[in-house]
C-alpha cells in the first residue's frame, strides 16, 4: 500500500478532476476545447493511430463532428466516458502516470435513449501527464487499448483507432 505525501495527495486531486474533466469536455463538447487537455505536443494513441499536437487533435475531434452531424439519427450522438478504477502515480512535481479504465456508453439519436444499455466499450488507458508551467496537468500521452468491444458500436472501428476517445 502506498503512503501518500500532502503534495502526492493534492497532484492526485488534480489529476483525477483533470481526467473527470476531460470525459465531460468530449461528452458535453465534444472535444470542442480538446486541446486544453492535453500538451502542445501531447498525443492520442489508439490503435494503430497516433494524433499529436493540438491540430492533429483538433482535426480528429472535428473529423468526429462532422461524421455524427452527417451520418447518425437526428446528427446527433449521446455519449459518455465514465472512467473507473483510477490509479494514479505521482513520479515527482511534474510527472504523473493515470491508468483507469474507460466504460465508454453511446447511442445515435437524441435523448432519451430508450432500451437496455450496456457499455459500447471497455477500454484500458494509460496517460502520462506533465504539469506545465501555468501549473495545470496537461497529458503528454494518452494510449488506450480496447479490451471488450460490442458487436454494435456506432462509431468506427476502435481496433483501427478511429474510435471517439
Amino acid at each position: 500500500m502506498r503512503k501518500l505525501t500532502p503534495d502526492a495527495a493534492l497532484a492526485i486531486t488534480e489529476l483525477q478532476q483533470m481526467l473527470y474533466d476531460l470525459g465531460y469536455e468530449i461528452d458535453a463538447n465534444t472535444g470542442r476545447a480538446i486541446a486544453d487537455y492535453y500538451c502542445a505536443d501531447g498525443a492520442f494513441v489508439v490503435g494503430e493511430h497516433r494524433y499529436q499536437g493540438h491540430a492533429q487533435l483538433e482535426a480528429f475531434y472535428a473529423a468526429e463532428r462532422d461524421r455524427i452531424a452527417t451520418t447518425l439519427q437526428d446528427g446527433e450522438r449521446q455519449l459518455l466516458h465514465a472512467f473507473v478504477n483510477p490509479r494514479i502515480f505521482v513520479h515527482d512535481e511534474g510527472r504523473a502516470t493515470i491508468k483507469c479504465f474507460n466504460l465508454n456508453f453511446s447511442a445515435p439519436g437524441a435523448r432519451p435513449i430508450a432500451g437496455p444499455i450496456a457499455p459500447n466499450l471497455l477500454v484500458e488507458c494509460r496517460l502520462e501527464c506533465r504539469r506545465e508551467a501555468d501549473g495545470h496537468w496537461r497529458i503528454a500521452e494518452f494510449s488506450s487499448s480496447p479490451q471488450f468491444v460490442a458487436k454494435t458500436i456506432v462509431h468506427h472501428d476502435v481496433t483501427k483507432g478511429d474510435a471517439n476517445g
